[in-house]
């Protein structure tokens, strides 16, 4: 993906985020009325919050493996229906996802440092 349309994708959720926060602005300062309304005000409230931090966040997420982009969805469908399962299911994901094996092409930050490089004092 080129750095124009990952900016763009970035700018939209950030723009997207403040034009949720400005509706729950407006519910405060216009009390809801009906229950739709109700609803309404509380998703703006939460899902703004939500692209906001999606908006500071999207370079680390977009590093986030593929797998885990869908695992997340299915485990938090799941704690939705059966909250029960939270304590299985986050742990889980959480330990493949630390414990996982490494790609052995790339080196780590500590084995880097601890390589002299070829170029000095040969």
């Amino acid at each position: 993906m080129s750095e124009f349309a990952k900016d763009l994708q970035r700018h939209l959720i950030g723009v997207l985020g403040l034009v949720l926060i400005g509706g729950a602005v407006y519910y405060l300062i216009v009390p809801p009325s009906g229950e739709f309304h109700l609803m309404f005000e509380a998703a703006c409230r939460r899902m703004g919050i939500v692209c906001v931090l999606l908006w500071l966040a999207y370079p680390e997420v977009m590093r986030l493996p593929a797998w885990l982009a869908l695992c997340v969805p299915f485990v938090t469908a799941v704690v939705v229906f059966r909250p029960r399962y939270a304590l299985v299911l986050v742990p889980l994901v959480l330990l493949i996802l630390f414990l996982r094996p490494r790609r052995r092409g790339k080196a780590s930050h500590k084995e880097k440092a601890k390589r002299p490089s070829g170029g000095e004092g040969s």
